[in-house]
């Protein structure tokens, strides 16, 4: 039987909609304090499908920053807004196991999250390099080459070699 769920809100409307009924500060619209958490963190809310202890149905779970997320710190507030930690979630009717699902469960989704950060930043940082490539330049100097012999002939076919193959992979 499922007792909890987990919610990542990915906007304040999602944020309100879940947060619904608590203090958090993630949860109120006129200030930006959702943007502040989650640009450099991950936040999340266990929401509980059975009836726990006072101000404990719902719990806001947020990492501290997004690297180091395997063995980093995770903060904890309870429905009134007040930092909490693992102990105080167990002590108010939130089990050892399901705690540990929950943390295991958050770790594992952030770290898959800051891969997917990593690897657009990487994409990103590749796609601005080739962007900056002067072409005419480039090509003007391969042909000073020329000049040389045929060096630039070779440097030409050795330029359309790598085009082709990075075409070719991009294709694939």
């Amino acid at each position: 039987m499922i007792t909890f769920f987990i919610v990542k809100p990915l906007t304040i409307e999602g944020s309100i909609k879940y947060g619904a009924g608590t203090k958090w500060c993630t949860t109120m619209k006129e200030y930006c304090y959702f943007k502040d958490y989650t640009n450099s963190n991950y936040l999340y809310y266990l929401i509980s499908k059975k009836e726990r202890n006072s101000n404990y149905n719902k719990v806001a779970m947020l990492t501290e920053g997004k690297k180091n997320i395997m063995s980093g710190p995770i903060r904890f507030w309870n429905e009134k807004d007040i930092e909490i930690n693992e102990n105080t979630v167990i002590n108010n009717n939130w089990s050892f196991y399901e705690l540990f699902e929950i943390i295991t469960t958050i770790r594992t989704h952030s770290y898959e999250l800051s891969i997917i950060h990593q690897a657009k930043k990487d994409v990103d940082n590749v796609i601005h390099k080739l962007q900056s490539i002067n072409l005419e330049e480039l090509m003007k100097k391969i042909e000073l080459l020329n000049i040389d012999g045929k060096s630039g002939d070779e440097y030409k076919e050795k330029l359309d070699s790598v085009l082709d193959s990075l075409i070719n992979k991009i294709n694939k």
